[in-house]
């Protein structure tokens, strides 16, 4: 006489059958280094279909956002003329960006002119473009990121030397945003952003053919999960609102320690 097995062992093993025969197909998750540049040199939309590459953040906030149509191999963000259209504490404004994960370097070349006089700097007000690093779990009230932008600024004393113009490195945790400004004089700038566990660190140059540096404050983010989104902003806070934002290239490394993170691009 067969001996029947327990009940429960057989509705185990159907169970099991049925999940392997209906495993959903895998899909690599977020990653970091090269295979996330862009040169921006194939045209895109960015707000179609069919683009796998690049998320977007609050596309009505941009009048223009698109790649190699309104310039040449560039990335063009033109923010619309709405007042606070931009990042900070919890305000927000259009963001382009990719999902990164660990360790990484991040830098793109930018050129922060007006919408309306690209031979020109933005109007003063926090009208500028640059990089961010944003904690994907942040909410209404509850911003977690570090920003690194040039552009117009404002008319604090340590730009009175550039009319105002300089580099901006804003850290925001839990919508409290606190900022350092720096002077520069050109409109066009390498900027670099790097995490190192739970360290980040930011660097500046004017080209390829200059060295990195370091600028003079760096940020500890305990609170940021492993895997953030990356990519670029625009500002048009105040002032008339023209930011142009335009991007010849963004490059990811994957550097190990502090001292690769100018060297693993």
């Amino acid at each position: 006489m067969m001996t029947q097995r327990p009940l429960s062992i057989l509705f185990a093993l159907t169970l099991l059958l049925s999940a392997c025969s209906n495993e959903p197909e895998s899909h690599p998750g977020p990653v970091s280094g090269p295979e996330l540049n862009d040169e921006f040199n194939q045209t895109n939309s960015l707000t179609g279909e069919g683009n796998s590459e690049w998320q977007i953040l609050n596309p009505a906030k941009a009048g223009t956002i698109d790649i190699n149509s309104t310039a040449s191999g560039k990335l063009v963000i033109i923010p619309l003329q709405e007042p606070k259209n931009g990042w900070y504490q919890s305000h927000q404004g259009p963001f382009v960006y990719k999902p990164v994960s660990g360790n990484f370097a991040v830098s793109a070349q930018l050129k922060v002119v007006s919408s309306t006089d690209p031979d020109n700097a933005p109007s003063t007000g926090f009208n500028s473009g640059g990089i961010m690093v944003r904690d994907p779990r942040s909410n209404t009230g509850s911003e977690n990121w570090v920003m690194y932008n040039m552009g117009a600024q404002n008319d604090k004393p340590e730009l009175t030397a550039t009319s105002g113009y300089g580099r901006e490195i804003k850290t925001t945790i839990k919508s409290s945003s606190s900022l350092k400004l720096f002077p520069q004089a050109n409109f066009k700038q390498q900027l670099l952003v790097c995490r190192i566990k739970n360290k980040v660190y930011y660097f500046h140059r004017e080209s390829d053919n200059d060295t990195w540096t370091e600028e003079t404050i760096n940020h500890r983010r305990s609170d940021f999960g492993n895997t953030l989104q990356v990519g670029l902003i625009t500002n048009a806070w105040s002032g008339a609102l023209d930011t142009r934002l335009e991007v010849d290239y963004i490059r990811f490394g994957l550097p190990a320690t502090k001292t690769e993170c100018t060297t693993s691009l």
